[in-house]
């Protein structure tokens, strides 16, 4: 009997909050540097009907600084800047457990062009 239990791989709970602030430059060849940051979680989730395998309420912190102008943008980013250990996915299958684990701490730059 699964009454009462909570609905497998749908977070109990999801957050999500970000701020950003423009800086116009005033420069010709850059326009605007944006500045943002953004934490968002979810959990608690259960990985089974029965409701015993569980991955707790995680949260996930990422920022960036945008360099933009009118025709390219340069992003630096950094993603999980907390380095939090969480799973993506779990399942049983055949008395045999198969787990996915979320992304480490992660940075970048990315680049985009407009015609």
């Amino acid at each position: 009997d699964y009454a009462g239990n909570f609905i497998p791989y749908a977070p109990q709970h999801t957050l999500y909050a970000g701020a950003s602030y423009t800086l116009r430059t005033g420069w010709n060849w850059l326009e605007y540097v944006i500045f943002r940051v953004a934490a968002n979680g979810a959990g608690r989730i259960y990985w089974n009907e029965a409701n015993t395998f569980s991955q707790p309420f995680y949260a996930l912190l990422e920022a960036s600084i945008r360099f933009e102008h009118r025709h390219w943008a340069v992003d630096v980013w950094g993603r999980n800047l907390t380095d939090t250990r969480y799973d993506t996915f779990y399942f049983m299958s055949i008395g045999n457990s198969f787990l996915q684990r979320g992304r480490p701490r992660t940075f970048g730059v990315s680049l985009s062009i407009t015609l």
